[in-house]
């Protein structure tokens, strides 16, 4: 018994912590990238989006896509189409996405993103 001690209180502490644990972010899990709003011009940046809704940027027929998230993580998900259609399909619905254009965004303050998403010179952004 001495010698399988170890081996159950790893088992009890491990099993402890995993009831705390965040449940999975159905974004993140989909392939987008949150992207925190860890400096002012982020922030402001995020403050002009509309929160908890899908918008799509094209780049000629390639669509991207964001979700801004200022009250939950204070990030912006940033996605392929593909990661678009793999949330839909995870969550069973069917998510809609607005285009939206803002003249004055600055993609390059929120870094690189994944391989597949485009921003930059556009209409729109």
């Amino acid at each position: 018994m001495r010698r399988h001690l170890p081996l159950l209180l790893a088992a009890l502490l491990l099993g402890g912590t995993a009831g705390g644990a965040r449940p999975p972010n159905p974004l993140v899990q989909a392939g987008f990238v949150a992207k925190r709003a860890s400096t002012p011009a982020r922030a402001s940046m995020l403050g002009r989006l509309p929160p908890g809704r899908f918008l799509r940027h094209w780049h000629g027929r390639t669509p991207s896509y964001a979700y801004a998230d200022p009250d939950g993580c204070g990030c912006l998900y940033l996605g392929t189409a593909r990661a678009f259609r793999r949330y839909a399909r995870r969550t069973g619905t069917s998510p809609t996405a607005e285009d939206h254009r803002d003249f004055l965004w600055d993609w390059d303050a929120w870094g690189p993103v994944a391989p597949g998403f485009r921003w930059g010179p556009a209409l729109g952004w």
